[in-house]
């Protein structure tokens, strides 16, 4: 199967500016995508991502942050996956 899109919005009382990029890491933390937010909080992830056959692949979005966060103390964010687009079978659990 490969994974053509992958959406990610970004939610909760926090400034975009505190995230430099947003990452989707593998099973293993091996980083498969890097993006940034757009106006509308949102990253589609568009490099293809291969998945064998009978194999899992479990995602972790992650965000590298800003070098410096003083004027973001207490903000909390959360990242959801909103929407995957892919070729073949997609069981998602």
């Amino acid at each position: 199967m490969i994974v053509d899109d992958i959406t990610v919005v970004k939610s909760g009382a926090s400034d975009d500016d505190a995230f430099d990029d947003i990452l989707l890491l593998g099973s293993n933390g091996e980083e498969v995508g890097e993006g940034s937010l757009d106006d509308d909080k949102t990253v589609h992830f568009t490099d293809p991502i291969y998945i064998p056959r009978d194999t899992t692949l479990r995602l972790t979005v992650a965000a590298n942050m800003a070098d410096d966060l003083t004027d973001f103390d207490g903000q909390i964010a959360s990242f959801t996956i909103t929407n995957i687009t892919a070729h073949g079978y997609v069981p998602v659990h």
